[in-house]
């Protein structure tokens, strides 16, 4: 049976976190986290896999149509909204590049770090758990942390 819905059913949300990539039995996934008011809890986490979170970005609005899925829980689609500017926009300021190209840039800039700040954080947390009951000292469980790390951000 169809479920029909209006227009009115779309909830507007704000993209404003992530997790970091995670593999399970069906494969590598992410998990994106939409907010807004009329959410149940005032969230939703939404899980795909790695490409379709990577066309979301920290803070972008976006449509969220409520559905259910394959088991029959309740469940949202998501819709993109259209970037257009309503006006256009100024040139550039010569030598400048241009305010959108700066944006993303510090965007990827930020996603950047956070992903490292995750990666270290985890690392952190497996040298604490190995090396906490053979006495070792906060000293030598970050530079531990440290070097694996090191060794992990070169495989990313």
């Amino acid at each position: 049976m169809a479920i029909i819905r209006t227009a009115s059913d779309r909830i507007l949300a704000t993209v404003t976190g992530f997790t970091r990539v995670k593999t399970n039995e069906f494969g590598e996934y992410q998990s994106v986290l939409f907010e807004a008011a009329q959410l149940p809890e005032g969230k939703v986490w939404r899980s795909m896999e790695p490409e379709q979170a990577k066309q979301f970005r920290r803070g972008q609005r976006v449509h969220l149509v409520p559905t259910t899925n394959k088991k029959g829980r309740d469940s949202w689609d998501i819709e993109l909204l259209s970037d257009a500017p309503a006006t256009a926009p100024s040139a550039p300021v010569a030598g400048q590049p241009p305010a959108d190209a700066m944006a993303a840039a510090k965007r990827a800039i930020a996603a950047d770090v956070a992903t490292m700040a995750d990666l270290y954080g985890f690392c952190y947390a497996e040298a604490k758990r190995v090396l906490e009951p053979q006495g070792a000292t906060n000293e030598g469980i970050q530079g531990c942390a440290f070097r694996l790390w090191h060794h992990a951000k070169d495989r990313l």
